[in-house]
């Protein structure tokens, strides 16, 4: 079967990962667009969120407190009228919102799910790590290339 190098993997992951971020509910991110386009109380959530994972040290990047900063202005502008929403993302017909919604939702399933796919192929299901160390594929890569070669062609 093909051997895919543990950079692939690194790489793979860091790119979802980061798609995945911007795909927060804050500020002028991907998903702070999505989130004021859907409902403005969307964007409240997201600063809870985002403070919630500052609080907790799961990020520990300096650049996540401007975008909270961000976050946090964009609400209180909205709130106390300093900003108006773009006419085009409030006056969005319910079916729109709906069609950005599962848009939203598609996206940050797929790049969830490519995630726990590059990890499975890399550890296994119950996180074993047999060839991480020496480079070597883990006993369930030809189980999953084998599964990659069946899906269609895009």
């Amino acid at each position: 079967g093909r051997r895919v190098g543990q950079l692939m993997h690194a790489l793979c992951d860091f790119g979802c990962m980061i798609n995945l971020f911007n795909l927060l509910p804050l500020g002028s991110l991907d998903g702070g667009q999505v989130a004021a386009t859907l409902h403005p109380s969307l964007l409240v959530i997201g600063c809870v969120f985002g403070t919630a994972i500052v609080y907790q040290g799961e990020v520990k990047n300096p650049l996540i407190y401007l975008i909270l900063l961000g976050g946090y202005y964009q609400v209180a502008a909205r709130a106390l009228g300093w900003e108006l929403p773009r006419p085009g993302m409030v006056n969005l017909s319910p079916r729109g919102k709906a069609v950005v919604a599962a848009a939203y939702v598609g996206i940050a399933g797929a790049l969830a799910g490519l995630m726990a796919l590059n990890q499975a192929r890399l550890y296994g299901p119950k996180g074993e790590a047999p060839g991480v160390a020496t480079g070597e594929d883990s006993p369930y890569a030809a189980e999953f290339d084998r599964l990659v070669e069946e899906l269609p062609d895009i």
